[in-house]
């Protein structure tokens, strides 16, 4: 019998975070995720969950448990990875380092220019190789930048992240936003197999920044003059979220609680081919369910 080694390459990023006291930490997990499913990773692992619970307060640097503006967004950025959403058949790229992986890494700088990322799928080659190939002719990519904004363009997830109230009205294929808010994340996602604008079943999330109560921040947001206490309180997502939507009936939209339960009906309407739902900063939630 002749036994044969079967060789297994796996792209997996151990441990990443956008960390406290960072009060924009919360673009990490769409932005993460993101390149991670459209760049074909194996898996990546958020860094860090200490506890095993939900804290009450933000008192370790790296310990998302006590980050509700990140693991608030984990089911949906994990639908999206798992099910392969961004998985657009992109061009690939292989870029190789050189003799030497240390010395020579200005050889893949020099190739791999900035935002090529968004176009295209990379991989660095350790040691010498071939001069790279011209760069391939570019496709449309599910991930966008704008000024101050991060956005994911899918049939089944549709997200954007950033400075909100400066870019408000946001306006994309799938959704507008409209916001007072001043920096946040909103995710749309399909719970089905259908696109958006047909799904029967949707996901909305929709985060602010999250602090402890009474905490302070120095003259220059990069340090922390108190800690402050419990409990963990967020900057209200409030405005219009408007969801292109081909059928004609209306849906019902539900506030879902911390279990992910109904909380109660939003007065959500039908106008124009679109399903506007009003993020009422009164009633506050996570996420809301739309279900036909």
């Amino acid at each position: 019998m002749v036994r044969r080694r079967h060789s297994c390459r796996l792209v997996i990023a151990s441990e990443w975070q956008h960390a406290w006291p960072n009060e924009f930490r919360l673009e990490a997990v769409p932005l993460v995720a993101a390149e991670a499913a459209f760049q074909g990773w194996d898996a990546s692992c958020q860094f860090e969950y200490a506890f095993g619970e939900l804290a009450p307060v933000i008192f370790r640097n790296f310990d998302a448990s006590g980050f509700p503006d990140q693991w608030a967004q984990w089911p949906a950025m994990a639908m999206m990875f798992h099910r392969g959403d961004l998985d657009t058949g992109a061009p690939l790229s292989v870029q190789p380092t050189g003799s030497d992986p240390v010395l020579d890494r200005s050889w893949v700088e020099d190739h791999v220019t900035p935002g090529m990322e968004f176009q295209q799928r990379v991989r660095v080659l350790l040691g010498p190789g071939p001069a790279p190939a011209a760069p391939a002719a570019a496709t449309a990519s599910p991930l966008e930048r704008r000024p101050g904004l991060f956005l994911i363009h899918s049939p089944r997830t549709a997200a954007v992240t950033g400075f909100l109230q400066k870019a408000s009205p946001i306006t994309t294929e799938t959704f507008t936003l409209a916001t007072p808010t001043e920096f946040g994340s909103v995710i749309v996602s399909s719970l089905t197999n259908d696109p958006i604008s047909t799904a029967q079943h949707l996901l909305v999330t929709a985060v602010g920044r999250a602090e402890n109560s009474g905490m302070v921040y120095g003259p220059n947001r990069d340090r922390l003059v108190s800690l402050g206490q419990s409990p963990v309180i967020m900057d209200p997502l409030t405005g219009t979220l408007s969801i292109l939507r081909t059928d004609t009936h209306l849906p019902h939209v539900y506030r879902l609680d911390n279990a992910g339960l109904q909380a109660g009906e939003v007065g959500a309407k039908l106008e124009g081919g679109f399903l506007k739902i009003p993020l009422d900063g009164d009633r506050l939630t996570l996420w809301y369910e739309i279900v036909e």
